[in-house]
């Protein structure tokens, strides 16, 4: 009787290198997206201010100023969105599942 070879499915092991490289890579995001975050929101909620008082001074009676004030709600709106701390978890999550699944 002759025994197969059984083919993986799924996970599989890599190289110690690889993971010391995915090990940096997911230290530095860390890092860098906490400084980041802040910066995005910070600039994010002052162009909100701005919006806010031009239209303001403007009496909301521009359509455009207006326009503008709601695109920088939706702008701080996800602002706050994409800099949390559950994105970030995601985008190491799917970066780690690249590395084990990836051919």
């Amino acid at each position: 009787m002759v025994k197969r070879k059984k083919h993986r499915v799924g996970f599989r092991k890599i190289p110690l290198e690889r993971v010391l490289t995915y090990l940096i890579i997911t230290a530095l995001l860390i890092i860098i997206w906490s400084v980041v975050s802040t910066i995005v929101k910070a600039l994010a909620f002052i162009y909100f201010i701005y919006r806010l008082v031009k239209a303001a001074l403007e009496g909301f009676s521009n359509p455009f100023s207006a326009a503008h004030l709601f695109a920088s709600i939706i702008l701080v709106v996800l602002s706050f969105i994409v800099s949390s701390r559950a994105f970030l978890i995601l985008i190491i999550i799917l970066m780690w599942i690249n590395a084990f699944l990836d051919d």
